[in-house]
């Protein structure tokens, strides 16, 4: 039996981290240079669990790259913004509309980065950060940095949970 590819769309604001999530994932790379990206990238990686391989095609998707070409089909969307930012954290709301616009029984997730740039550590309640009031309870939310891979490893553990259904998974890449 073939192995489902899941299709995982990172979208969001330049600059927060999309294209260094899937590059630290891909390559295991991290670039201090800011390279805005033009094109919509695809890359596959293969994730080995103890259900079997989970493989997933991760779209990296510019600001301002139709929706429709990036959406369509969607496993689960990814809606990046950095903690140091919050310009990007009240745009969050815009993008998860279109999301919903687009696929309104998404699976969302929304990919906090840069965790390692704010000082005292994390906010307390995800209630806090400026841009998800009147969705913070209808999505996961996840905090990590690509620079210093803090929280990095969770993030697919709860990908993996998220799209085969299975608390009890386990990632072993």
């Amino acid at each position: 039996m073939a192995t489902k590819t899941y299709k995982i769309v990172c979208i969001g604001d330049s600059g927060v981290g999309k294209t260094s999530f899937i590059m630290r994932v891909f390559a295991d790379i991290f670039d201090t240079k800011y390279n805005p990206t033009f094109k919509t990238t695809i890359r596959t990686i293969t994730l080995l669990s103890n259900r079997g391989p989970i493989r997933m095609d991760l779209w990296d998707c510019p600001t301002t790259h139709r929706i429709s070409q990036c959406y369509e089909e969607a496993d689960m969307f990814l809606i990046f913004a950095a903690l140091d930012d919050d310009k990007s954290q009240e745009s969050l709301n815009t993008w998860i509309k279109k999301v919903e616009n687009a696929q309104p029984d998404a699976n969302i997730a929304i990919c906090l980065t840069k965790s390692d740039m704010v000082e005292n550590g994390y906010f307390e309640t995800p209630s806090e950060y400026s841009g998800l009031t009147e969705f913070v309870d209808n999505f996961y939310i996840w905090e990590f940095s690509n620079k210093t891979t803090d929280k990095f490893s969770e993030v697919f553990h709860n990908i993996a949970r998220n799209l085969i259904h299975d608390d009890n998974i386990k990632i072993s890449r």
